[in-house]
């Protein structure tokens, strides 16, 4: 078995690896063939996908210079085009700030219980709020928060919001005023909220140029390199190949739930591990064969009807994504082992190859997407019928 000794060694080829082996000079070991972790772009005829959608909407001067200046990753500023699909209708993102265009009702009890809820957290300012739901309902009223807020929370994480703490909000939920999110229910508000509201992408290659620049920098990573086991105790990385390495200092960067599975970790430790949960995102791609199918980044789906609970447009992100005079759409399926899903179902990769309808021929398109032994939920159809493919 060879040996080797370094004094400090990084698990994954994920952003979080290439960035501290760039900033300390470590070799990465990287399990997979290819570096980027989820922030990789295949490409399939001439259509590049990214693992879900993957934006930069930093506002640290270091990270941006670091990107752009010294790694040279092209990357173009654009403002964010997010709409929600709620009661059959099209509005703006965020749902608390855009609820017009909505069925009268449902806008009146919305206004009037964020509004009753506003004056409650103005007279209480030292409410303490023991997980996500109570956090929402307290926040936004009860008829935002259970329309929208917690059916989409609980589609996206599969667990139910009152079993998520809170310490992970920081800026991620936009606040709008009471002025905004009244504006926002009598009329159309183009006002952009949220971190998110501008954000840059790569021109070219997907969101994988960035972990590319990184590796074109010139720092070291070992490739096909799967650790399947860690011990601790002598410091030693065991690999699949049958290699190991010696370390001073070990940086993982691999999932939590599988660096607990490779090392001899305490009895209590190891049970602890194993209660994490955690969600997962299955992404169903399709090439169009149609050039514009619309002007937005992506639209979210918080109806249980709907599998997925976003789809985005990436030729809008970058038009090198797909090819002259194509487009494509990714559907965001998120599952658990509380929600599990079955991937034979909801996966596909679908491309109108010759001969193509002037008009969206559901059937036709499910029929020879069966021939390949792909198969997409009627609902993922019916939601691409809407929007005019």
């Amino acid at each position: 078995m060879k040996n080797e000794k370094q004094a400090t060694i990084i698990l994954g080829g994920g952003l979080t690896g290439l960035s501290a082996a760039y900033h300390g000079g470590y070799t990465v070991y990287e399990g997979e063939e290819q570096i980027g972790g989820t922030c990789i772009s295949p490409t399939v005829d001439g259509y590049t996908f990214d693992l879900g959608i993957h934006v930069l909407h930093t506002k640290n001067k270091y990270v941006l210079r670091l990107l752009q200046d010294k790694l040279g990753v092209n990357l173009k500023t654009q403002t964010r085009k997010a709409w929600i699909y709620s009661s059959g209708k099209l509005t703006r993102y965020p749902f608390q700030a855009n609820t017009f265009g909505l069925p009268v009702p449902l806008v009146k009890s919305c206004l009037i219980s964020f509004v009753e809820n506003y004056c409650k957290q103005k007279n209480n300012k030292n409410s303490e709020y023991y997980n996500y739901e109570q956090w929402l309902i307290a926040t936004f009223g009860e008829a935002i928060a259970k329309h929208f807020m917690i059916p989409y929370s609980e589609k996206f994480w599969t667990v139910h919001p009152r079993q998520i703490t809170t310490e992970w909000l920081g800026t991620r939920i936009p606040l709008p005023s009471l002025e905004e999110v009244i504006e926002g229910a009598l009329a159309d508000q183009k006002k952009g909220f949220g971190p998110n509201a501008t954000f840059r992408y790569p021109r070219k290659s997907g969101i994988s140029a960035i972990p590319d620049e990184f590796h074109k920098s010139g720092i070291h990573v070992i490739n096909n390199k799967k650790a399947v086991k860690i011990d601790l105790y002598n410091k030693e990385v065991f690999f699949f190949d049958g290699t190991k390495v010696n370390y001073e200092v070990l940086i993982s960067t691999i999932p939590l739930p599988e660096l607990t599975k490779l090392t001899s970790a305490p009895k209590d430790i190891a049970m602890e591990s194993r209660r994490l949960k955690y969600n997962s995102i299955l992404c169903v791609n399709i090439g169009i064969n149609n050039d514009k199918l619309n002007d937005n980044h992506w639209i979210y789906y918080h109806e249980k009807k709907y599998s997925f609970f976003r789809i985005s447009f990436l030729k809008n992100f970058a038009s090198s994504l797909t090819p002259r005079g194509k487009s494509s759409i990714t559907a965001e399926i998120s599952y658990s082992k509380k929600k599990p899903i079955d991937k034979k179902k909801h996966w596909g990769y679908c491309c109108k190859r010759s001969n193509p309808c002037k008009s969206f021929d559901k059937k036709k398109i499910k029929l020879t997407l069966s021939t390949l032994g792909i198969f997409l939920t009627a609902t993922l159809f019916m939601t691409i019928k809407g929007l005019n493919v």
